[in-house]
């Protein structure tokens, strides 16, 4: 059976506009996304077009990525920007991390229980890029290794953090760089970094610029306790030269 994971969720906060001070309106909604090239912008965008043929207007906002758009949608940044988020796009993992903090503490607890409904969109592949030739074939082998996550706050962040978490692996802030995207594989390859993380749905544009003389691969991610407890948001998935063209063999993900 072929899994992916679960990783985007539109997100639904019905106190939001109330904790603001006015009522929300059907016909005025802001929906918090991502970078202006990315996909979480592009939903938000088509999702805008499709309520604008029902004749409700939303606005598309970018946003730094899911920690950034949890924020905005229970009010601790739009208080700030002058503006509130009804709709904001998020990874199911991010969520699921809120969540499990929430079982700990009841201000967190009241939080969550302001989001309404979660509703999955599409999925997502975790993408663990290295080095073709090295001694690290999987995930659990990048313990002592610099490996590029993104910025704080960015999906792929939150991810890679929970990921390391659930695997065992230490979060040593010292072997963890903020790079990502074309730098981030600019990094991998001067070996500035050991790995790269991408949380994107497969085949992704960095992916797909990669050429099969740059010497990369994908990391194995194969850890039974990333996928067996209870209501996790990870699913198995596999990419191979399908996917993309340079990737010789098949790569077990999430």
């Amino acid at each position: 059976m072929r899994m992916r994971t679960w990783a985007a969720a539109l997100l639904f906060a019905a106190l939001q506009a109330a904790a603001a001070g006015k009522a929300a309106s059907a016909a005025d909604l802001t929906i918090t996304t991502g970078g202006e090239k990315g996909t979480y912008y592009a939903f938000g965008k088509q999702i805008a077009e499709a309520a604008a043929a029902a004749g409700v207007t939303i606005d598309v906002e970018t946003s730094g990525g899911s920690l950034e758009n949890l924020e905005r949608l229970l009010g601790y940044r739009g208080a700030s920007e002058n503006k509130f988020y009804q709709l904001a796009i998020v990874q199911a993992d991010v969520l699921a991390d809120l969540r499990r903090h929430a079982a700990e503490n009841q201000v967190l607890e009241r939080i969550v229980r302001q989001v309404k409904t979660v509703m999955p969109l599409y999925y997502e592949e975790v993408h663990i890029f290295a080095r073709t030739g090295e001694s690290i074939t999987d995930m659990s082998d990048l313990a002592n290794l610099v490996t590029g996550v993104g910025v704080p706050g960015s999906g792929t962040f939150m991810t890679a953090r929970s990921l390391y978490r659930l695997t065992g692996l230490e979060w040593n802030l010292d072997l963890i760089d903020k790079a990502g995207g074309p730098e981030g594989v600019d990094a991998l390859k001067a070996r500035v970094i050991d790995a790269l993380f991408q949380v994107a749905g497969a085949p992704t544009k960095l992916g797909q610029e990669i050429a099969p003389g740059d010497g990369l691969t994908l990391l194995n991610i194969t850890a039974p306790s990333i996928f067996d407890y209870p209501d996790s948001p990870f699913r198995r998935a596999t990419l191979d030269g399908r996917t993309y063209g340079w990737l010789t063999g098949t790569v077990e993900t999430a």
